[in-house]
This record gives C-alpha cells, structure tokens and sequence, in this order.
C-alpha cells in the first residue's frame, strides 16, 4: 500500500516474503512501514520520518557449503551487474554534483528473529537473535564527510545464540565467508583484501542502551560440549566515534552463569586503541572454565569464586610496545581442584586475597601489596612406580609439557615480582610416597608462613614459618637479610622416626622402629657464597628391620657407637660451597657427610666406644710373644672396655684368636732365633722344624736375593711346620679364652655377649701381640 501526497510518500507493506525462486522464503511474516518526505529529495537529501518492521523473521538455511542468505545476495549483485565503478562516489565539488544526505528520523523493529540452520551439521536449528524491539532515533547518513551517525540507539528485551561446531568455526563466521565467497568468488581473497583495507567511513554513536540482553554460548568442539548463558545484561554507551575525535564513555553490567556479576565503567576510543575502565567481577564461577583446559590435564576445578576490583588501562596504538595495566584487588574463595579419574582432591582452599594489585605489561611488572592463603589445602604424591602426582596429571606428552615449562619461564623472567606482605594461615599438606618398602603419609599442618618484600630481582628481607606435624612434632624457620648477607635458623623438633621409616631404609637398608628426630640448623649466603651447619640429634633410636641384603649402611651398629648414655645420638653436618658451581649440591653433600660419619663409627667402632669411658685405646689387646698372660695395663683396658660394653646392652663383642706368625714362632721354636742369629744352620733348623729335606728348602730360595732368603727361610719354616702350626693355633686360642674368662669371671660381661670366631695368623711387625677385637649388633 503507498499513499502519495505532495510533501510525504507512506509505504505499508504487510506480510512481507523474500525468497530465492522455487526455494524456502528467507524473510516471512514481516510488516514494514515507511514514511519518506518527498519535498527533500529535490536537494539531495532523503529524509525518511519513520521505518517500522513488526513481526520479522529470516530463516537462514546452509547446505552445500552455503545458504540462503548468501546466495541471495549474489543473485541481487548478478542481476542488476553492479560493479566497483558504480559504487564510486561522485564529486561533489564537480559541476552540477551534489552529496546525497540521509536522515532516517526513527527506525523501530518488533518481534524481530533471525534463526540459522545448518543442514551440514548434526546440530538443532538455532535462534541468532531474537529482538523484542528496537528503537533507532535519527539515523544520518553523511555521504560527503563519510560519517554515519546514529543519535540514539535503544535494544530492549534481546536474546542471541553463538555456536561454535567441532572444528572451532563459529556460525556468525560462517555466514560471512558464505557471503564472501558468493560474492567475491574467492573467500580467502575477500577475507584477506577486507581486513588489509582501511575504511574511509567513520561511525558515530551519541546514544547507546541495551536492556536485559541475553547471550547464549554453545560450544561443541571440547570433550565436554560447552552451554551457557550470559545475562541479563544493561549496556550504556555514549559519544562513541571510529575516530579519534573523542574517547566514549561505557558502562556494563551483567550477570554470569552460577550467580555472578560482571560491571565494567569508564571511557575507552577505537582510534588510537586505548581504555581506562573500572572492572568489577563479582563471584565468577571458575568451573566455567573447565572444558577449555581438559584437553591438557586431569584436574577438575569443581569449585571457586573469582571477584575482581580495579582499574584497567590499555593503550594497544603502538603494536610493537602494547600496554596493558591492573591496579586493584582480586581473591578466589572456596576453590576445590580434584583429579577427575578417581574424584580425590589436589588443591584448594578458603580465601586467597590479594590486595594492591600492580600490573604493568609495557614495564614488565608484577607486584601486590600483599597476598593472604587461608585455610589451604594441597594433596601430592608418589606412586608405587616412582611416578609424581602433579606430572601424571598432565594429558600431554613429558616433551611437550618440558616445551610449555620452558616458554613459561622464558615469559616469567621477562617479569619482575614483588610482594611486600604474603602470609600463610592454616594450610594442611598431605604427602605420600608408596615407592618406599615401608609406604610413607603425612599431614604437614602449615600453622603460618610469613614472607615480607620479595622481589625477584632482589631476594627478599624477611620469612618465617611455623609448621607442626599433628602430634608428631613441629618445625619452625626464620630468614632475615641484612645488607647482602641472607641468614636463616631452622629447626625440627619431636618428629618420630617411624614416620621416616620409608626414606630412612631408602638410604641405608634399615627401617626405624622408634626415636624421634630433632634438627638445628643455620645457613648463612653472602656473594653467592653459602655455608650450611646443621646438628642433628635422635633420641631413643632403636632401628628396625632390614629390607634388603646389598648395599646397605650399618645402621644397627652405627646408631649403637653413635648414642650417648641417655640413647642419644647427636651429629654436625657442616656444609659450605659455591652457588655458581654446578658440582655444589647442599642435599647431596649433607648426605655425603651423614655417610661418612656413619661409617668413620663403623670402621672404628672399639675408638667409638672409648669415648664413652674417655679411653681411646681399647682395641690395644696386647700380649708379650709366646705368652697369653695378661699384663696390668691390659686388664686395665679390659675393666674400661666391660663398662663400655655395659653401657651398650645391644652390642656383641667380638674375638678373634690371634698369633702373630714370626713373634710367636720365635718363642715357641728357638731354633728360629738361633738360625736367624747364625748359631745353627738355616737349613738344619728347616730339617728339624719341619721334618723336610734341606734340598727343597734350597729350591724354595733359588730366586730370592741373599738379603732376604733368611726371612723367607723364617716364613717357610713356620708354613711348612705341622708343629708349629699347631702351637700358634693353641696360643690364639688361649689368648681368646684368657681374655674371655678375664671379662665374663672378673668383669661380670654376660657370657652370650662375647663370640670368639676363628683364629688367625698375623705378619704385623711390632714387639707385642694384639688381639683383634671388634663389636656387632645382636
């Protein structure tokens, strides 16, 4: 219907439909008013009063690798053969050519929906958009200047849907590479030529208002599909330009999934790119994230609140130097993380809250006033295999976790950190390792950690930490930098052994059955120069089992010669070393210095018992050749090594029957002293001593030097003497029994604790003969 009058044109149009012949309609059911002011066009300017639109909607169908829309467009463009020339502006400075202007007064559109189907995809059809109304206030066209210009733009009561399909593509991409290619005949060109090229046309927005708008996101391309809904959200925008004329003024709010609330306020421009907003995010729901970091890992966030509150300043003009800013405050609250394979729980916590927040990407700065963990809880482990929890979460391969770690550090030192308060309240860390033969599990209860002026670049000033282990003791830090000189004193009281049973049989073979463990320990660093003392002392060690037969420590017999008379044992493992030294390992050399004096006891053990009695020379079990009398100084050494022993219940004393091969021999055969001193023969003494002919004797000495044959005249001599042999076993035998008797009889030494194993010869030179002693562990 059009009504014509001589200032005015009205066209009404009812149960508008648009469709490609013989195919389903594009756009149906519309009514569409126009009222145009006729007296205008005579000076180039089309002034519309009003275009109203009620009842619209456009049906957008893709198959084969198109749709509807798009086709139509090029049947449009193909019929009328509109070329680049005829769009081709005239100039208007040319004789007789003037700019047309366009002022549309009022635009409205009710009950407008665009739905899109893809028939090439599993998917349901989908509402784009669906608009209750739209209200446009003077909409001018500026075709001189370029400008377009909208007064006043309201949107009320709108809800529009994004999918996005199993290759990433989302629709509304979709539609416009259709179009281009329709169009264009190559949509990659297309593509390429509309983001390369400037547009000379600026848009202006004096008035922007968008009410209850609800956007809704489909996401099909992750494991877990993705659908969530954003909204209902007010959107406020005034003097918005493409230019740099001015900056606009923007405010935002909207609600999130779960209950939160996003508000955003402030001015920003498009030319040159720059923002200055305040940001406010309130209750974010993290778990909305949670299929986008499936593909890589095995957490689940099955909870936590994100709220942040600041300033946001961004200045992206300079591409090569961007700018992007934070000043303000965030904090997650109620976070829980788990393992979804098995539902256990990795991380968590109450409240983390972190207060004079300071980012500056442009200065490569990171910094907070201070930051606050409460109630915090972080569970890892060791599997029976040697696997780490934390590396057995990742779903990527170990070369391209290693790649991401190593990107991460190379970003994290383009940064600068620091933060002047952190604290630590309540936390608890569980650790287990069932690698171990004897499977270990604590609860470290973090009572606090206090950290004050950390800067990456610098160190820090001061920490400290109190920790305790339920009922199994407590640890307690303290660091302080003073100039360039950090130090630091720390300690670990009443930790039982058994709870380090595992890692003790580890290292040494053994299993702890009781004792607890104390620490105290400093550690100073100036110039990269760092000295470690620490002092260990175990009470009331008593060890367990041992778990295997090779290379093991003696440890029994160790922590026995180690403890005091109070079953203490005490030791001091002083390191020092350079951090530029790639050799220098503060936990390997203190487990290096342990070793050593754990086996500096072992290989000295009767030096370890004197220290108990304050004699040094126990192992001094001397007796005069030939005899197995006990000289006083001897017993003297006795009487001091039974007390020692006394003091030891757990040690065995060990004897071995000793003779010594010449001394002896030469008491017991004097035909040895007197073919040594010349008297008798060499040979003559070998015929009687042993009974054999001198001829082999002769053969025995026919490649030895004259200085030395008599030596080894001696030595064959008592080899070869059935006699004499016997006389040095008898001798051992009763030095041993003698010794024995002197500490069971005399010294009251239980007899189960002294074992006499088989006799032995010694060559050792000397004047005296001393018994070999030693002590075990029962």
């Amino acid at each position: 219907n059009v009504d014509v009058h001589w200032f005015d044109t009205a066209v009404t149009v009812e149960k508008l439909r648009i469709a490609r012949r013989g195919e389903a309609p594009l756009l149906e059911g519309a009514s569409v008013e126009i009222d145009i002011d006729v007296l205008e066009l005579l000076n180039n300017r089309v002034i519309v009063d009003y275009i109203e639109l009620d009842g619209t909607d456009i049906d957008i169908t893709r198959a084969d690798g198109s749709h509807n829309l798009a086709q139509l467009i090029s049947d449009i463009l193909q019929q009328f053969s509109v070329s680049d020339a005829e769009f081709v502006q005239d100039d208007p400075n040319a004789a007789g050519g003037n700019a047309w202007y366009v002022d549309v007064l009022h635009i409205r559109l009710q009950e407008f929906a665009v739905s899109f189907d893809d028939l090439n995809d599993e998917r349901q059809s989908e509402r784009l958009i669906d608009l209750e109304q739209l209200d446009l206030e003077d909409l001018i066209i500026d075709l001189e200047s370029s400008v377009v210009t909208l007064r006043n733009l309201h949107l009320e009561t709108i809800e529009s849907s994004i999918w996005r399909d199993r290759d990433g593509l989302i629709d509304l991409e979709i539609l416009v590479n259709d179009i281009l290619a329709e169009t264009t005949g190559d949509q990659n060109d297309a593509t390429e030529e509309t983001s390369t090229t400037e547009s000379p046309w600026a848009i202006r927005v004096e008035q922007f208002y968008l009410k209850d708008y609800v956007l809704n996101f489909n996401d099909v391309s992750q494991e877990r599909p993705v659908a969530l809904s954003l909204g209902p959200m007010t959107l406020e925008m005034s003097e918005f330009s493409t230019t740099n004329e001015n900056n606009a003024s923007l405010s935002l709010q909207t609600e999130t999934p779960n209950g939160g609330m996003v508000a955003v306020s402030g001015a920003f421009s498009i030319s040159p790119l720059n923002a200055d907003l305040d940001i406010s995010v309130s209750e974010f729901d993290l778990s909305l994230l949670q299929p986008y970091i499936d593909k890589s890992t095995w957490v689940e966030i099955r909870s936590g609140d994100l709220s942040v509150n600041g300033n946001v300043a961004m200045d992206l003009n300079q591409f090569d130097d961007p700018e992007v800013g934070f000043l303000g405050t965030a904090s997650v609250v109620d976070l829980e993380m788990i393992d979804r394979r098995d539902d256990s729980l990795i991380a968590g916590h109450e409240t983390l809250d972190l207060s004079g927040i300071d980012f500056s990407l442009r200065e490569g700065r990171i910094g907070a006033n201070s930051v606050l963990l409460d109630q915090s809880r972080l569970v890892l482990s060791i599997s029976p295999e040697g696997k780490f929890s934390l590396l057995d979460l990742a779903r990527v391969s170990r070369e391209e976790l290693e790649a991401r770690g190593e990107q991460a550090k190379e970003i994290g030192q383009e940064f600068r950190f620091s933060v002047t308060e952190m604290a630590v309240r309540d936390g608890v860390f569980t650790f287990s390792d069932r690698s171990l033969t004897t499977p270990f599990a604590m609860d470290i209860l973090i009572d606090s950690v206090d950290v004050a002026n950390f800067d990456s670049s610098k160190g820090l000033d001061r920490a400290s930490a109190r920790i305790n282990f339920g009922r199994a003791g407590t640890s307690e830090f303290d660091l302080e930098t003073l100039d360039t000189v950090m130090t630091a004193d720390y300690s670990v009281s009443g930790l039982p052994m058994a709870n380090v049973s595992g890692y003790v049989a580890a290292f040494t073979g053994y299993e702890m059955a009781s004792g607890t463990f104390n620490l105290d320990g400093h550690f100073e660093l100036s110039q990269r120069q760092l000295s470690v003392d620490n002092s260990i002392l175990a009470q009331q060690v008593k060890v367990g089992a041992q778990v295997r037969n090779e290379d093991t420590i003696p440890l029994p017999l160790a922590v026995s010669l180690l403890s005091d008379l109070n079953g203490d044992m005490s030791l001091d493992l002083p390191v020092s070393g350079s951090l530029d030294d790639p050799n220098f390992n503060v936990v390997g050399l203190t487990a290096e210095v342990f070793t050593q004096a754990i086996f500096s006891a072992v290989t000295s053990p009767l030096s370890m018992l004197g220290a108990i009695v304050g004699r040094s020379d126990l192992d001094l079990i001397e007796f005069a050749p030939g005899s197995s009398e006990l000289s006083e100084e001897t017993i003297s050494r006795l009487t001091a090594l039974a007390g020692a022993l006394e003091s030891k219940s757990e040690l065995i004393l060990r004897i071995t029957p000793t003779s010594h091969s010449i001394l002896d021999s030469r008491v017991l055969a004097p035909e040895i002293v007197e073919a040594e001193q010349g008297s008798v023969s060499i040979a003559q003494a070998y015929e009687d001593l042993t009974g054999l002919s001198a001829g082999s004797l002769s053969e025995s000495l026919e490649n030895i030097d004259d200085a030395s044959k008599t030596a080894r005249a001696v030595e064959l001599i008592v080899q070869r003497s059935d006699d004499l042999q016997v006389a040095l076993t008898e001798l051992a035998d009763a030095r041993a029994q003698r010794v024995r008797e002197t500490l069971i009889n005399d010294l009251s030494v239980p007899a189960e604790r002294i074992q006499v194993i088989n006799a032995v010869r010694t060559s050792a030179p000397g004047l005296t003969v001393r018994l070999e002693v030693d002590v075990i562990t029962q």
